[in-house]
């Protein structure tokens, strides 16, 4: 099984092969659970000081997985010889999900900006309208706009962005579902740059 840090290295090489560009890179771990965060934002080439439309892809990786591909199946964590060893339970991958096959769901969140908020009807039309154009399956982004109303009455436009989510079987051959997901990031991006989403 793959380990947390080939996942980020798999994700990262095919976000440049789909001739993006990565704008920044941040890892988190939780102190209590040791769940860990990978996140990164990946813009067009040429885009890089100040990008119009972004993608940012994140997945959570928690302990669950981190035992299970430093130990394997069926194995103590505390090794051979452990005095630990007869009180704990060998990992056991059927209690990952989707029967046994772990997981991890890719999140990828398109953004842009809005120049005002009286626009949003007409941008969410031509954003849905866009990807419609992009993408051939069946996982559709949710669209959102986040708005704020100012002190004076004045409505604002917080965070405009579309989002979806990809599992990803740990089992199956990654690099190449990784491929096939960046050259769709990279189509999305492309098109909206060349809408009024990116000028």
């Amino acid at each position: 099984m793959k380990t947390y840090e080939t996942m980020c290295d798999l994700l990262l090489n095919a976000v440049e092969d789909a001739g993006l560009s990565i704008a920044s890179v941040e890892h988190y771990i939780e102190t209590i659970t040791l769940d860990k965060e990978f996140i990164f934002v990946c813009v067009p080439e040429g885009e890089e000081d100040s990008p119009k439309v972004r993608a940012e892809i994140s997945f959570v990786w928690d302990s669950t997985l981190t035992a299970a591909s430093v130990y394997g199946q069926g194995r103590s964590p505390h090794g051979a010889g452990s005095d630990l060893e007869l009180d704990t339970p060998p990992l056991n991958l059927d209690m990952l999900p989707i029967g046994g096959s772990p997981v991890v769901e890719l999140y990828i969140k398109y953004q842009f900006e809005v120049p005002s908020a009286e626009r949003v009807p007409e941008l969410a039309d031509r954003l849905r309208s866009i990807l419609r154009g992009v993408i051939g399956h069946e996982n559709f982004p949710e669209v959102r706009f986040e708005v704020s109303v100012l002190p004076d009455g004045k409505v604002v436009v917080d965070d405009a962005f579309a989002f979806y989510w990809w599992q990803v079987d740990l089992g199956r051959d990654v690099e190449g579902e990784f491929d096939e997901i960046m050259g769709e990031v990279h189509h999305v991006l492309s098109a909206l740059m060349t809408s009024d989403l990116g000028g």
